[in-house]
This record gives C-alpha cells, structure tokens and sequence, in this order.
C-alpha cells in the first residue's frame, strides 16, 4: 500500500481534498454571488453587455438636448438640482450667469470705456 500523495502537475499546489469537492459540486448561492458581482463591475466599467432598451437614454425620463436641436427648440432649462425652471427663473440665471462672467473676465475691465461723467471729473481732477 502507498501512502504517498496524490501526484499533482508540476508547478501546481498538491490538494488532498480534490476528490471530496468534485463530488460536492459547487455551492449555487457562491456562483450567483460571484456572477453578480461581476456583472456590477462591469457595469462600472462600462464594459457589461447590454441587452436592447438598456441604454442610458432610455432610463432617463428626459430627452438629450440633440433632439430638441434638431427640431429647432430649445431645451428646457433645469436647475442644479435637475428641475425644469419657469422662464422668470431662467432669465434670472441667465443674467447672474452673464454678471458672473463679465466680472471674472479681465478684457472687460481693459476695453470698458468710461462714460462722459467720469471723463470729465477726471479731466477736472487733474
């Protein structure tokens, strides 16, 4: 009688226990778990096979601003929060937006010209 180890391939580790886990077969919840997780990090790197009507474009409720383009309309106006705004509120925006930017632009201050009153009370100051 031998009591020598199973023979393994070389390189590869001896397992004593090769014969009781083949007859076992695998554990189903582990393969779902496993099969589950995988598929979530695929999706996270954009690489999961998608399946028709899975797209980004039909999850959203919104339409992409291309299709209001193409109509020649314009699209809604949504707030940082996502939320359609009434024209009162998209004029104000717009106008904040515009004060923003015409005070973090250093152009604006080089070509302003000043007006008559301010010329005339530098000419009177000098």
């Amino acid at each position: 009688a031998s009591d020598a180890a199973p023979a393994a391939p070389p390189g590869e580790h001896i397992n004593f226990f090769a014969d009781i886990e083949h007859a076992m077969g695998q554990n189903e919840e582990h393969a779902k778990e496993k099969a589950v997780k995988d598929m979530q990090e695929m999706k996270r790197l954009g690489i999961a096979p998608l399946a028709l009507g899975d797209g980004a474009s039909e999850a959203s409720e919104s339409k992409p601003w291309y299709e209001y383009a193409m109509r020649g309309e314009k699209a809604p106006a949504k707030s940082n929060r996502g939320a359609l705004l009434d024209e009162e509120e998209r004029l104000k925006l717009t106008d904040r937006e515009k004060r923003r930017k015409l005070g973090a632009d250093p152009m604006a201050t080089l070509v302003k010209a000043p007006s008559e009153g301010e010329e005339l009370a530098r000419l009177e100051d000098s």
